[in-house]
């Protein structure tokens, strides 16, 4: 993940909201089975940022990572299923 200026990411956890860095959300998503990432279809930046985790995650994980997507148009169902 790219970093900024000001490198903050907040989450919440066992009810507390916790405050991190770009680098320890990575270390903590690296660790889950399964990450959900939601975005707006009309935000370029989203998917942008939605594609900088996941080759961050295959980094980490030595290429072990599967991609699940929430809407392929059916024209489209092929090449994704390849």
């Amino acid at each position: 993940i790219q970093q900024r200026k000001e490198d903050a990411v907040f989450s919440f956890r066992g009810g507390k909201l916790l405050k991190t860095n770009s680098e320890g959300a990575l270390r903590y998503l690296a660790r889950r089975s399964a990450v959900f990432m939601g975005e707006t279809h009309n935000h370029p930046e989203d998917k942008a940022l939605a594609l900088s985790i996941l080759k961050a995650l295959y980094r980490r994980r030595n290429g072990q990572v599967a991609l699940g997507l929430e809407m392929v148009q059916k024209p489209f169902q092929p090449v994704s299923s390849a």
